[in-house]
Order: structure tokens, then C-alpha cells, then sequence
């Protein structure tokens, strides 16, 4: 790395990179040993900036493991050839997705093994839609409503 302070490259980053999207107060997070930074709100989370080439174009989650949502994934720098731990989620964010898959959870035991296995990725994504600000709560509902009437429409017309 750079003789550079880690803050003032986090600084560069910002003033270069993130404050001309015009998006709000926003947060950093550092991966676990200080290689890479990213920066968050309620509505957004940047990619993760290499704090060596500061760029986040080459800057990618190790697919070995992305597996699961939970899971302490792994940065990995291409450019740089680096890579290091994103570490824990923000409280928050940690506190939503383990609400999100408590739900999961409680859901699961009302279907077979084969229903839950085909709405698990769609429920995933759904939750990635409103944690990154493209929806919201109340629209996802009301889509999940407007397709509960519908079948439950056709189950009647059926009869």
C-alpha cells in the first residue's frame, strides 16, 4: 500500500467518487483489515473501494463465498490482487436480514420442500430490492396481495 494515510484515501474516495451521486448522509465501513471501504445508508450501499488503487471497477466478492447471504464474504481486489474480509454487517442491516430469514424460517414450515426451494431466490431478491432503496415494504405487499387475489381468484373459477 501507499504511504498514505487510510483516512485520507477515504476522503479522496468520497469527495471523488461518492459525493458527486448526490445521495445523502452516508456511512463508511471498513472490511475487516482495512483494505477495502464501502458506504451506506438506508437506501444505498456503494461497492467496495480498494483502498490500494482506490477504485472499486476490478473490486469483486470472492465467489467461493457468496453462497450465502449471512456469510462473512470475502473482497477480492483484481487489479491489486488483494483481498480481506468484509467483516460484520452495520447492526441494522444485521438485525433485517436476521428478521428476514426468521420469516423464512417460520414460512418454510407451511410448504413442501420443493415450493420453498422455488420462492427462497425470489424472496432474496425481493429483500434486496427494499434494502436498496428500489422499493419498499408497502409495494412489495401490495404485489404480493394483488398475486395472493389473483390465485386465490383462479382456485375459485376452478371450482
Amino acid at each position: 500500500m501507499n504511504s498514505i494515510d487510510p483516512h485520507q484515501k477515504i476522503n479522496r474516495i468520497k469527495d471523488e467518487s461518492i459525493a458527486p451521486q448526490q445521495l445523502g448522509t452516508l456511512t463508511y465501513r471498513l472490511s475487516l483489515t482495512q483494505k477495502f471501504v464501502t458506504w451506506y445508508n438506508t437506501h444505498y450501499e456503494s461497492n467496495w473501494f480498494c483502498l490500494n488503487c482506490e477504485k472499486d471497477d476490478e473490486t469483486v466478492m470472492d465467489p467461493n463465498t457468496v453462497k450465502d447471504h449471512f456469510e462473512n464474504q470475502v473482497i477480492q481486489c483484481q487489479r491489486c490482487d488483494i483481498n480481506d474480509s468484509q467483516g460484520g454487517l452495520p447492526s441494522g442491516k444485521r438485525r433485517d436480514r436476521e428478521a428476514w430469514k426468521s420469516a423464512q424460517s417460520i414460512v418454510s414450515h407451511s410448504f413442501d420442500p420443493e415450493i420453498i426451494k422455488a420462492t427462497k431466490k425470489r424472496s432474496w431478491e425481493r429483500f434486496e430490492r427494499i434494502q436498496s432503496g428500489e422499493t419498499t415494504i408497502e409495494d412489495e405487499e401490495a404485489v404480493l396481495l394483488m398475486q395472493w387475489r389473483a390465485l386465490n381468484n383462479l382456485l375459485k373459477s376452478q371450482d
